[in-house]
């Protein structure tokens, strides 16, 4: 056993336990490449507390896909693999007394956490990254959201003030007509009196069964006219949708 080396990192604190141990492991692998180069020790073990790491290890079967964190290592373990030499990974809990080595690795892990330096070198994997990465790009999606609505798209904007992470219909069964449909009226391309009359398909967008005071709001024309509460239902029915959701603003993540 070794216990006169030890090595030390400071990962940034976007990366998480699991990641860390996991680069522990990857270093460990690294220490047997390029320290013992003259292959006359072809046997190591070895020791982590990490359980969750020794348990992902194990639930890698040839011919499935490698998660993409564990690539690293599993290719390190085929390398030795190549080179006749075995490596043995064995769990052991955590702050065990009587366990050689151990009170060093104990001790370097407080001193890393102590230091205030990140290595350069010391990596952070895209799963420790991926909340970041997916805050930053909703983020930059709603500013460009924003200001792709300040002069157009305002009628959309009413509706959906904060662009959606899925599509409404995600998850939906019903007809992909009744999607496109929906999909038109919140682009404001809907089949509507008003949308008709700005494309002059028709020479006035005022309809004969609304009353005076609705002839501006579209939204009633869609929901409420009389003329159309009939063709409405199905659609109702279709997405268990109500107008509320085109009448209140529905942009939730």
């Amino acid at each position: 056993m070794i216990t006169n080396f030890h090595k030390v990192e400071l990962y940034s604190k976007k990366t998480t336990i699991y990641g860390a141990e996991q680069e522990g492991l990857s270093m460990a692998l690294d220490h047997i490449r390029y320290q013992h180069v003259d292959h006359t020790d072809q046997k190591f073990v070895i020791l982590t507390d990490s359980k969750s790491t020794v348990d992902a290890l194990k639930g890698v079967k040839k011919g499935t896909q490698i998660p993409h964190n564990l690539i690293p290592i599993i290719g390190k373990l085929n390398d030795f693999l190549r080179q006749d030499r075995e490596i043995i990974i064995q769990w052991i809990p955590s702050h065990v007394e009587g366990i050689q080595g151990n009170y060093l690795a104990d001790r370097a892990a407080f001193h890393a956490a102590e230091s205030s330096t990140i290595d350069p070198l010391a990596r952070t994997t895209y799963l420790d990254l991926q909340p970041t990465l997916q805050e930053k790009i909703k983020k930059d999606w709603s500013t460009e959201y924003d200001r792709l609505t300040l002069e157009s798209g305002t009628w959309t904007k009413s509706i959906l003030q904060n662009p959606l992470s899925r599509p409404w219909f995600h998850n939906k069964t019903f007809q992909p007509r009744i999607t496109t449909s929906i999909n038109r009226l919140i682009l404001g391309h809907g089949c509507t009196q008003k949308f008709k009359y700005l494309m002059k398909k028709i020479n006035d967008y005022k309809c004969q069964f609304c009353l005076p005071s609705e002839y501006e709001n579209d939204l009633y024309h869609i929901f409420d006219c009389c003329k159309y509460k009939k063709l409405n239902k199905p659609i109702y029915k279709a997405t268990q949708f109500s107008k509320r959701i085109f009448k209140t603003p529905f942009g939730q993540p």
